[in-house]
């Protein structure tokens, strides 16, 4: 117990030791600079609460001054999560704790804390990973720390200003001195141009100096009087008492009304002023005296009293105006009322509180909290937080807030309040509530205006800002994300449910809900998507999904992807099969508004546009893209002659045969012929000019030579275009034909080697056309036929067929010479003739080979000359590789019929061997062995 009681007693001693620092920081920051106060201030927090993160914003909003400064990384995403929750809850009201800030191994718990009003005066954040953090001595010393240093922040600006100002003012002193020198030369032209007199005194009341004024008014010319002691005043007549005395001792007299006497005797109403004159020592020195003549004013004196009638008149009817205030005050269109402080109870409330809210005046007075009970749950506390502050402040203040009518309505009012003071402390509240529901109407439709036209020129620029199709639906999908403020943005292809399949063309999504589909892979259709579809493009307009709709969310979908709202709408792009544009909102159930549907739709109809134009600019550039790829390919270029210029043009292509490159291919007619081969510029001319004559196209083969010397040959076709006026120009192609010029020569060359190997050839050759049997083969192979080997055992019919669709197109001489032939024409008429029956077996194995894929078969087998002479011979078929052509198949065989029988007789004279002979291979396993060693040992070769 005692332990306990001494660590508390510690932790105490702790707090009060941080509490003591912080509160010594005002004498510290004294003459600091404001960023300088808020770093001070985030080091005391990261050194008094020992924790791992500190972030403070110190700011005054009268000047858009504002300071921020960050220690320690424990809480790296806070920038982030302050800009999220201001975002909904728009300001800070009070503090707030954030059980885990997130973002490391450990947990951190957080806190912010907000300075001044709604976070006015900026905030302070601290994150720490104690599990107690932050207890009631943080929020203590992070309350009184924020403060002082806020309340520093403000000293320090302030001291700016007032530096600012001091400079200001010495500029402005040694300004005022000049005009200070101006105004004295002005202001002697203004006494001389006075009407009224004007004279300085001495100390023993001698006139020192006067004006012309002076001079009229009295009569005496200035240097009849200087230096002379002249009353101002007549001989004791309306003269005030001790007006003497008062003056030297230097008492201001204003306006005494009195008579006075010229140098001619006359008399006259006059007003006179006098204000003493001090020396350096502050004793009085004269006076200044100001003469002026009344006379014409006191003639005015009964109209006057005859006015101040009139005013106690006009009282009498104040007091009767009075009523008619009152009266007023119940017509007004507003709510007149006066409250007690610090209650808020309402001590009056005009009429017209019954008509704007429905409630009663009774209850306005009877009920103490009527006020804060009525307001809008949304506004409450904001509203009664903000008259409190400005209360408390003795400050006047209008404000605009929503209360809840007695049907149910929200009514917005703006409170116009007068703070009355008495004994300087507030007293009583008095104000006028007036009814701007109409006007925040209008307001939030012209807000939604303003939002509809701007968000529009963004999904504009978007569009406009590239000729990539893909690069406009990311751009466009990143642009809905933010001004929709959801958390997906998506656009599938095809909108179509009669469809195979489906997929996701572009994707945007925030970070924290991961995409739902994954992009540019077809999905297979379903009947929930395939009716999803049906639904949106049975629809006008955007269909919504989810809460507050009539089309429930697939609940798998949903559930997998956090779906809690979606809307979609149908775009149809000209000449391509619709899309579909929706939005997913994950964090919160979202009931979709009608400004908010209105735009959606607006950007799918653009979106239509945005894609059909693309895809023509697209197939456009993909067209001129194949093009120039099928030029390069297949090196032909087109060319334009202007017969008026003899200016020619090329394409790439054509600029790439001529040896030149393209970017610099600027010739006329003279520059392309110097290019031609000299030998054949004439029959190139004279083509050309056959052709602008009206005679024959122009289709010539000729020669280039480029510029590094390379010659090569070129097929130029081309036309006369024609106008009202006769040729204009001709257009044509270029192909370059060197390549098959030599390939022609090199095929000539290899069909003569070709046809030596041939015919030179010791073993007959056969070419053949397989072509037929291979698509009865491939037709089986349709029907369903894999075993082709039981297939033609099963049917022998198909063999001979096959024999009967074989066309022999060609044989060497070993062939007619082999098969006895007269010649290859008689051979040729029916090769046929040389099958036997035995044959047919080879033959069936040909079509296993060609249906399995070999690409070789060779087997054993027998033939008959034209003569009927049998022959054994070794048959070989090369195949080609699919998906090769079977109509030039060859075939060799090689006569083995002498080697047949030499094997024979070879095998009966072994048998014959009276000696025990066996044969046996490189592996000593015996191969052979003759009848006698089966009698002498009774084995065999098998055994």
């Amino acid at each position: 117990m005692d332990t306990e009681a001494n660590g508390e007693i510690l932790r105490l001693r702790t707090a009060l030791r941080d509490l003591l620092a912080v509160s010594s920081l005002p004498v510290a920051w004294v003459g600091r600079q404001p960023r300088d106060i808020a770093a001070g201030l985030a080091d005391v927090l990261i050194g008094s609460l020992r924790v791992d993160f500190a972030y403070v914003r110190l700011c005054d909003p009268t000047r858009s001054a504002a300071v921020e400064l960050t220690r320690g990384d424990g809480w790296k995403e806070f920038p982030e999560w302050l800009r999220r929750h201001l975002a909904v809850v728009r300001w800070l009201s009070g503090r707030e704790i954030i059980p885990d800030v997130g973002g490391g191994t450990e947990p951190r718990r957080g806190v912010v804390v907000p300075i001044g009003v709604n976070g006015e005066g900026g905030l302070v954040a601290a994150a720490c990973g104690r599990s107690d953090f932050p207890a009631e001595v943080d929020l203590l010393l992070l309350s009184v720390a924020a403060n002082h240093a806020a309340t520093a922040f403000q000293s320090a600006l302030a001291e700016q200003d007032l530096r600012q100002v001091r400079s200001e003012l010495e500029t402005k002193v040694a300004e005022r001195t000049a005009e200070l020198r101006r105004a004295t030369t002005e202001l002697q032209t203004i006494l001389d141009a006075s009407p009224v007199g004007i004279a300085l005194f001495g100390r023993d009341q001698a006139i020192q100096r006067c004006n012309p004024a002076f001079e009229r008014i009295l009569g005496w010319k200035a240097d009849e009087i200087a230096g002379h002691t002249v009353s101002l005043l007549g001989d004791g007549r309306d003269r005030p008492d001790g007006l003497a005395e008062r003056l030297r001792g230097g008492e201001i007299t204003s306006h005494i009304e009195t008579r006075l006497v010229r140098k001619d005797g006359t008399e006259f109403d006059a007003s006179v002023l006098c204000a003493p004159l001090r020396d350096e020592a502050g004793s009085p020195a004269g006076f200044v005296g100001t003469i002026e003549d009344v006379s014409k004013r006191k003639r005015f004196d009964d109209d006057r009293e005859r006015l101040l009638e009139g005013e106690r008149a006009a009282l009498a009817e104040a007091v009767a105006a009075k009523q008619r205030f009152w009266d007023l005050v119940n017509s007004v269109e507003g709510i007149v009322w006066e409250a007690d402080v610090p209650s808020f109870q309402f001590s009056f409330v005009s009429k017209q509180a019954e008509r704007i809210l429905g409630y009663p005046v009774d209850r306005w007075l009877s009920e103490p909290t009527f006020w804060a009970d009525h307001l809008h749950p949304d506004d409450r506390e904001q509203a009664v937080r903000f008259c409190e502050t400005s209360v408390g402040e003795k400050r006047d203040h209008d404000f605009e807030y929503r209360m809840v009518a007695a049907d149910g309505r929200a009514v917005w009012v703006r409170d116009l309040v007068t703070v009355v003071v008495q004994d300087d402390r507030p007293a009583r509240l008095r104000g006028v509530m007036v009814d701007i529901t109409e006007r925040k109407r209008a307001e939030e439709e012209r807000h939604a205006h303003l939002w509809f036209f701007e968000s529009m020129d963004r999904i504009n620029r978007a569009i406009q800002g590239t000729h990539d199709l893909e690069q406009m639906m990311s751009d466009v999908l990143g642009e809905v994300l933010s001004i929709f403020n959801c958390d997906r943005a998506w656009l599938v292809y095809p909108c179509d449910p009669e469809a195979r399949s489906w997929g996701v063309s572009m994707e945007h999504t925030r970070p924290e809900f991961p995409g739902a589909f994954v992009l540019g892979r077809d999905l297979p259709m379903d009947p929930g998507v395939a009716e999803a579809f049906r639904t949106v493009r049975a629809s006008s307009g955007p269909v919504r999904f989810g809460t507050g709709s009539n089309h429930p969310l697939p609940e798998d979908v949903a559930r997998r992807f956090s779906i809690r709202s979606q809307i979609a709408v149908a775009v149809y792009p000209k000449g391509d099969r619709p899309y579909m544009f929706g939005l997913h909102q994950c964090s919160y159930p979202r009931i979709w508004t009608t400004e908010e549907e209105r735009l959606f739709q607006e950007i799918g109809r653009r979106f239509a546009d945005a894609l059909t134009s693309l895809e023509i600019f697209r197939n456009l550039r993909q067209s001129e893209a194949r093009l120039e790829e099928a030029q390069r390919i297949a090196h032909v270029g087109y060319w334009e002659r202007d017969l008026e210029t003899n200016r020619v043009t090329w394409s790439n292509e054509t600029c790439r045969i001529f040896g030149l490159v393209p970017q610099e291919c600027a010739l006329d007619r003279s520059a392309w012929q110097n290019l031609v081969h000299p030998e054949d510029r004439q029959m190139v001319r004279r083509a050309a000019a056959e052709a602008e004559r009206g005679g024959p196209r122009y289709d010539v083969e000729y020669r280039v030579v480029r510029p590094d010397g390379e010659v090569r040959t070129v097929h130029s076709q081309g036309d006369v275009r024609k106008d009202e006026s006769g040729p204009s120009r001709m257009f044509g192609i270029i192909q370059d034909i060197t390549e098959r010029k030599r390939a022609e020569a090199e095929v000539r060359e290899s069909e003569g080697r070709y046809r030596y190997i041939f015919q030179s050839a010791g073993v007959s050759i056969w070419e053949a056309d397989f072509s037929r049997i291979k698509g009865a083969i491939d037709d089986l192979k349709s029907a369903g036929v894999r075993d082709f080997r039981q297939h033609c055992s099963a049917h022998p019919q198909f063999v001979e067929q096959a024999v009967a669709m074989m066309k022999i197109a060609d044989v060497n001489d070993a062939t007619v010479e082999l098969f006895a032939a007269a010649s290859k024409d008689e051979f040729l008429a029916s090769p046929q003739r040389v099958l036997l029956r035995e044959t047919l077996e080879t033959i069936a194995g040909v079509l296993i080979a060609i249906a399995e894929g070999r690409t070789s078969f060779e087997a054993e087998t027998v033939l008959q000359t034209l003569k009927g002479e049998r022959l054994t011979v070794l048959f070989t078929i090369t195949l080609p590789p699919a998906p090769g052509r079977f109509d030039n198949v060859l075939l060799t065989l090689m006569d083995i019929t002498k080697r047949k029988r030499a094997e024979y007789l070879a095998g009966q004279v072994f048998d014959s061997l009276p000696d025990r002979v066996s044969i046996v291979g490189r592996d000593y396993k015996i191969r052979r062995v003759n009848p006698a060693v089966g009698r002498k040992w009774g084995v065999t070769a098998e055994t």
